[in-house]
């Protein structure tokens, strides 16, 4: 189990997953998901994967977006302004490497830009250059060539994705928080798999969780509205038309995602030892 573990959090932490852009990261989950298992993603991104049981429901969460930038400016030589997204220190930026993922085109690799020592003046020296100065370094000479390769205003920007083993029981690397609890989730999955009893429990992979764990908050108020629409129900049990239905009768959550168009796909069968399930396709 330990190893299974550690290989899954050097995968995820390698794939990248700005907050709002949790894609590819929901998609490196779902790859891991046990088989024959209920999973649903809401109109906001949650990737919710369901254990039916009795009794009280319980929800367990984690988050699947990382830190990093949005761009803000490209200048007319090519250099890229950004804007924060998440509180990592202004001194640890300078000379970081970075990758911009263009929405539908390759990812482009960059620098965070940095004054070499030798050309800085004694007063630059032990200056901590604010996050708002700070530029991007393409290698493209100019904006067009930057917005040819699909970079405008809002793409989003994480740090260059690595991970690393240190020693036997240490990891470093970007996006640790919280892939590692992502990688629990998982391990959690599996353990639920096979289980004959218990209370129904949901696994939440939330979406923007820098934004004031937006991501969780929603799909904490779908499964409990959707749990109320299932027990009035003749199965009991919530189906992907509960949680449309909850969506579409609670003001808060219609207006801040509108209703799931949730579109069922086929996966391998069910195991004998679980109930019947289906996972469904992203909405987005």
């Amino acid at each position: 189990m330990i190893d299974r573990l550690r290989m899954d959090l050097l995968d995820l932490m390698c794939v990248p997953g700005l907050s709002g852009y949790e894609t590819r990261v929901r998609q490196a989950i779902r790859g891991r998901v046990p088989d024959g298992i209920l999973g649903t993603t809401d109109a906001l991104g949650n990737l919710i994967v369901t254990f039916e049981g009795t009794g009280p429901s319980v929800m367990l969460f984690t988050h699947m977006d990382q830190l990093g930038f949005f761009v803000r400016r490209i200048e007319d030589n090519g250099l890229i302004r950004v804007e924060r997204m998440g509180g990592v220190p202004e001194s640890a930026l300078a000379a970081q490497p970075v990758v911009l993922c263009p929405p539908g085109r390759p990812d482009v690799p960059g620098i965070i830009t940095n004054k070499s020592h030798h050309a800085t003046t004694p007063d630059e020296k032990y200056v901590i250059v604010k996050a708002p100065d700070l530029t991007i370094d393409t290698g493209h000479g100019s904006r067009a060539q930057v917005e040819a390769a699909g970079i405008c205003i809002g793409t989003p920007v994480v740090y260059q994705p690595r991970a690393k083993l240190l020693g036997e029981t240490r990891v470093t690397g970007t996006a640790v928080d919280d892939r590692a609890g992502c990688a629990m989730l998982l391990e959690v999955a599996r353990q639920l798999a096979n289980r004959t009893k218990g209370p129904t429990v949901h696994l939440v992979f939330s979406v923007q969780e820098e934004f004031n764990l937006r991501g969780a908050v929603v799909a904490a108020q779908v499964l409990q509205r959707a749990g109320d629409a299932a027990a009035a129900g003749s199965s009991g049990r919530i189906e992907p038309h509960h949680i449309r239905v909850a969506v579409r009768h609670d003001e808060d959550l219609n207006r801040l995602v509108g209703e799931a168009a949730l579109e069922e796909v086929s996966r391998s069968p069910p195991r004998e030892a679980r109930p019947h399930a289906k996972v469904l396709s992203d909405c987005w």
